[in-house]
């Protein structure tokens, strides 16, 4: 029994992935690293059927699998094009369904030939627009169904369960992501502080640590320590060690340095004689992180991929507004120094001065450091109380960064030329990261503003 021709009025359009070209053609790919596409190869001398074999995005035909679409073209396209095309019917069988669409202008090759082409049998009966349109919704369905049980819902989103076998995790975790496992412990527990439960990894490079510098670098005063750059859905994350690997056997923790991708207008590669600087750039300023020039290709998808959260031509681009929900500051942070009393006099300060105070800390008075300290964060500015108190506008900032290490914890914020510096001791850690986090959040709000 021959297709019938397509009816009026079309069937609905639906997105289609080629996943196998059937005639002669170009293929191409995409090149992350130089931000194009180009030609990977070409097919000769095969017999062209009027159609290429595709699929449903975003499609569970029951099984588990992508329900089979026929696409129809005036020419044969590549494998990973997608393409809007309008349903026009398709094939019921047993074993399952075979939709059949085609590109706006195409002709629909005839009923023999689109049973070739799509394996079908037969006693497979011809389903009209508006049955395959059922079908093709069902399918849809199907798949938000399977993907909602996959979806995470509790503990860290970025981080995959331990012990699940890697076919488990294609498709909900990144590569970066799944990698997480073969990282020191030191970069992972940075991480645990840094990132939001909900906050997802996009891309990572990993720095190796400069054993053996040669005499050039040591004239250099290359940063031999080892470090991790990575990009997230939410901000730039550059992870270095604490102290030089070879300096200690003990684990010394890491520095970070954190930049909102909210507040990104350009990313850009500078070639060095020996190394790579990747710059990232903000409306207050600029910062840079070195590679090895070996990385390059890391580097190039590094950079391309957070080109997307730039701004378009127009300034304009998708944004995040985060909640900035006020921290309570936990007074057993100063009174193991037996300093409560003076902890409650400068909290009062900070309010005073932050007029909607959403977190305070209280660095004591200790062996090295003889003045107490407060450093105290609003909706849009962050301020030090102290023997010289200083205040900074979040709009205003040009890099943020914690160390989290016993030897010593410290953040380190600068706006321009001003600069903050808060140490705090080391067992405090776990409240200057709640701190430093919340930081990220108002430092991504004031992009907005």
């Amino acid at each position: 029994m021959g297709a019938p021709r397509m009816s009026k009025p079309a069937g609905p359009t639906v997105r289609v992935e080629v996943e196998e070209a059937l005639g002669p053609g170009l293929d191409y790919r995409e090149d992350l690293g130089r931000g194009g596409v180009v030609v990977s190869g070409s097919r000769n001398g095969t017999l062209w059927l009027g159609v290429d074999r595709a699929f449903l995005v975003d499609s569970d035909d029951g099984r588990g699998r992508a329900l089979p679409v026929l696409l129809a073209l005036p020419s044969s396209s590549f494998v990973g094009a997608r393409i809007d095309a309008e349903l026009a019917g398709g094939y019921a069988e047993p074993s399952g369904s075979v939709l059949v669409a085609r590109l706006p202008g195409a002709q629909l090759p005839v009923d023999p030939v689109l049973r070739a082409a799509g394996g079908v049998g037969p006693e497979a009966r011809w389903l009209d627009a508006r049955q395959a349109t059922a079908r093709a919704g069902a399918a849809r369905r199907g798949f938000r169904e399977r993907r909602s049980r996959g979806r995470i819902t509790g503990g860290r989103a970025w981080l995959p369960p331990e012990g699940a076998p890697e076919g488990a995790l294609q498709g909900i975790y990144s590569h970066a992501e799944r990698s997480l496992d073969r990282l020191p412990p030191r970069f992972l527990r940075g991480l645990e502080g840094m990132l939001d439960l909900d906050e997802r990894l996009h891309y990572s490079i990993e720095r190796p640590w400069l054993s053996e510098p040669s005499l050039l670098e040591r004239a250099r005063r290359r940063d031999r320590r080892s470090g991790l750059l990575l990009l997230t859905d939410r901000e730039v994350l550059w992870l270095v060690d604490h102290a030089n690997p070879d300096s200690y056997l003990s684990d010394w923790g890491v520095d970070a340095e954190m930049l909102p991708v909210e507040q990104l207008t350009g990313v850009r590669v500078q070639d060095g004689a020996d190394a790579l600087h990747l710059a990232f750039d903000t409306p207050a300023g600029s910062h840079r992180v070195t590679l090895p020039i070996e990385l390059e290709s890391d580097v190039r998808v590094f950079e391309a991929l957070a080109t997307r959260f730039l701004p378009d031509r127009n300034g304009d681009r998708l944004r995040r507004t985060y909640e900035l929900k006020p921290v309570e500051f936990e007074e057993e942070t100063a009174d193991r120094f037996h300093q409560l009393a003076e902890a409650r006099a400068l909290e009062a300060e900070a309010r005073r001065d932050a007029r909607e105070l959403l977190a305070f800390l209280y660095s004591p008075r200790r062996e090295g450091q003889r003045q107490r300290l407060g450093l105290w964060l609003s909706p849009s500015e962050v301020g030090l109380l102290g023997p010289r108190s200083e205040r900074l506008a979040t709009g205003d900032l040009t890099s943020a960064g914690i160390s989290l290490s016993p030897l010593t914890a410290r953040i380190r914020l600068r706006a321009g030329s001003r600069a903050l510096s808060f140490p705090y001791p080391g067992p405090l850690a776990v409240h200057g990261v709640a701190f430093f986090r919340l930081l990220r959040r108002a430092w991504a709000n004031a992009a907005a503003r």
